[in-house]
């Protein structure tokens, strides 16, 4: 559906193998889950403007 509607998907559920260090209780992440989880958001977010030529579009403007 993402992909239909033009909308980056970013599989962080997918790709984030918590234990029981990333989280502080329930629902609360530690700064290591955070810092997993910005990894894996960081990561396709740079994959997806190097794909689209993101910063070659703002540098030529």
């Amino acid at each position: 559906m993402c992909e239909r509607e033009g909308i980056l998907y970013i599989p962080v559920g997918e790709e984030f193998n918590a234990q029981l260090d990333h989280f502080s209780d329930v629902c609360h992440m530690t700064s290591l889950g955070l810092g997993l989880k910005t990894d894996i958001i960081g990561t396709h977010i740079a994959r997806w403007m190097e794909q689209n030529h993101i910063l070659d579009k703002i540098l030529n403007r």
